[in-house]
């Protein structure tokens, strides 16, 4: 009979192989899925009184807690103080947000299964609104409020990934289509929802990018709030928004979208599908004309985040030609393409890393000052948050406001 002690000596050549896989194992079976885990994330205070709002202006009549907090709303909206709510009013709006909180909290846990009819008709004359159309109009309206620097109210991610969620993934009107998809994966991607995420982008890879000046340019251009949303683009990205922001405001949802899920893969760790999303982003940018010189900057910035010196020393090589360098700047790349050498040890590679990243920066730094983005003096400072902000400035001279748009919209519906 063989005893435990019998077999000291292979224990330990089989514990190596044997915990990761055995570890794999284990995350995967606790991983939450991203339906369970946005399910979560929706079912929360704010989400339920906007919902719970709702349902008093379309449902008044459902049950006597709805007509608890309808009558509770009424009463506060006839307040005839302008000096701010009293303690009185205080009251009655605590009392009205709690009776929301639970009217909405029923609402939301039936999802789709909701019955609940379009808000939007409400507000207008339209009567060809459906229910997916109806979430999808607000989540661009949530959106623009959420990223316009002056919005007046917050708006949390919940509310953004309640109506991208409640618009499915059924089809819209063609004008409407790749916006909201690419702001269903915005909401999604930036709750580290990417399943979710990825399915949106799908279905975005999947619409036409469109030519300038067709209505998908037209919708997206009037987006005001969506080029501050470059403001929260991570470092990565920045370079490419920034010339889309100066030359092409209609795709930068389209392109932030693409980005953002490909952040969230990667902080999984899930090179494979981050690198689809980052390849789909340089698509839209290369798809909307930005120069091929150019795109070899970003495309070696790309190249640099994935550790490939020999292909960030090819794609700068192909930017000498472009037009934003001046002799000075010409010379400093040929200098720079020179000393990159793809066998240094890390230390040099890391060196000419942050080498290269400056000068692709000092390079669209120029381009911004060319372009009268950065001519406001306090935004010349290499802030990227403060730089995005002076460039939106910029572009917000060209484009119609958001909330006309919408009117605009729902008359036309």
């Amino acid at each position: 009979m063989l005893h435990l002690r019998s077999r000291p000596r292979r224990e330990p050549a089989r514990r190596p192989r044997a915990w990761p896989i055995v570890a794999l194992i284990g995350v995967g079976a606790c991983r939450e899925s991203d339906e369970a885990k946005l399910s979560k994330l929706v079912d929360r205070f704010e989400t339920h009184v906007y919902v719970g709002l709702k349902v008093a202006a379309l449902d008044p009549e459902r049950d006597s807690e709805v007509k608890e907090a309808r009558r509770l709303i009424e009463e506060l909206s006839t307040t005839t103080s302008t000096a701010g709510l009293d303690a009185r009013d205080a009251l009655v709006l605590g009392k009205a947000a709690w009776t929301l909180r639970s009217v909405g909290a029923k609402e939301v846990r039936r999802g789709r299964d909701s019955e609940l009819p379009p808000l939007l008709p409400l507000l207008t004359s339209s009567t060809s609104i459906d229910r997916s159309t109806d979430h999808a109009l607000l989540l661009l309206g949530l959106l623009a409020l959420k990223v316009h620097p002056k919005a007046p109210v917050p708006v949390s991610n919940a509310l953004l990934l309640y109506e991208a969620w409640m618009a499915g993934e059924a089809p819209l009107e063609p004008s409407l289509e790749p916006i909201v998809r690419a702001a269903q994966a915005y909401a999604m991607a930036s709750s580290d929802l990417c399943d979710l995420a990825s399915k949106f982008s799908d279905l975005l890879d999947k619409t036409p990018t469109g030519t300038k000046g067709d209505e998908l340019a037209r919708i997206a251009g009037m987006a005001i709030g969506m080029g501050h949303l470059a403001a929260h683009a991570p470092q990565e990205a920045g370079l490419i928004i920034t010339l889309l922001l100066i030359e092409h405001v209609p795709w930068v949802l389209r392109f932030v979208a693409h980005v953002f899920t490909a952040r969230c893969w990667d902080g999984r760790k899930n090179e494979e599908r981050a690198a689809t999303e980052w390849r789909r982003a340089l698509d839209v940018a290369a798809g909307v004309g930005v120069p091929e010189a150019e795109l070899s900057f970003l495309r070696a910035h790309l190249a640099l985040r994935a550790g490939d010196l020999a292909e960030v020393k090819v794609q700068l090589s192909r930017a000498e030609s472009t037009t934003l360098l001046d002799d000075a700047e010409r010379t400093r790349l040929r200098t720079l393409v020179a000393s990159i050498d793809p066998d240094e040890g890390k230390l040099e590679e890391l060196l000419s890393s942050a080498r290269i990243a400056r000068f692709i920066t000092s390079i669209v730094i120029g381009r911004l000052e060319a372009a009268g983005a950065l001519d406001v003096p306090e935004l010349k400072a290499l802030d990227p948050a403060r730089l995005w902000l002076g460039v939106v400035e910029r572009s917000r001279q060209h484009v119609a406001g958001w909330s006309g748009w919408l009117r605009a919209q729902w008359e036309a519906l």
